[in-house]
């Protein structure tokens, strides 16, 4: 009977040190080192898997059934839609922008899924805009005419 109650002050001792231990919220995946944020995945030498990090993949129909898990908290939650949703288009639905295959993430201030890229994107590359005008090499007075130049440069 002294045997069993010294195991169990020695289990309880154990486990008070393993619990009042410091825990550390980093984590690195795929190396043994010290993360450099909340989460680090870093690229394993001589990995027969490729590198990369997938979200998880789910149906429209499933991430419409899942609405009411999603709120505030969930705020920026990422995934990988694999078809549309039914509600696709409807207004007020949460899922009313999952309208094809694609990545969407969680806009917890709206309650709505929104796509990552898609056709809303729009990339407009720099370039210097002249003073002058093109043919004469006055000073332009009328900058509204600079949409013209851009368009007289990169429109074909």
């Amino acid at each position: 009977m002294n045997k069993n109650k010294n195991f169990f002050a020695v289990a309880l001792i154990l486990a008070a040190a393993f619990f009042a231990s410091p825990v550390k919220a980093q984590v690195t995946i795929g190396a043994n080192r010290v993360p450099n944020s909340t989460l680090e995945v870093v690229k394993l030498n001589g990995a027969t898997t490729p590198d990369g990090i997938m979200a998880p993949q789910i149906l429209g129909a499933d991430l419409k059934a899942a609405d009411a898990k999603y709120g505030a908290a969930q705020n920026s939650a990422l995934v990988y839609a694999l078809s549309a949703s039914p509600d696709a288009g409807v207004a007020g639905a949460k899922t009313a922008n999952v309208t094809k295959a694609g990545y969407y993430y969680y806009d917890g201030t709206n309650n709505v899924w929104v796509t990552v890229g898609g056709e809303k994107w729009f990339y407009m590359p720099s370039f210097n805009l002249p003073v002058t005008t093109p043919d004469s090499g006055k000073r332009c007075c009328q900058p509204y005419r600079y949409f013209y130049f851009y368009q007289y440069l990169f429109c074909p």
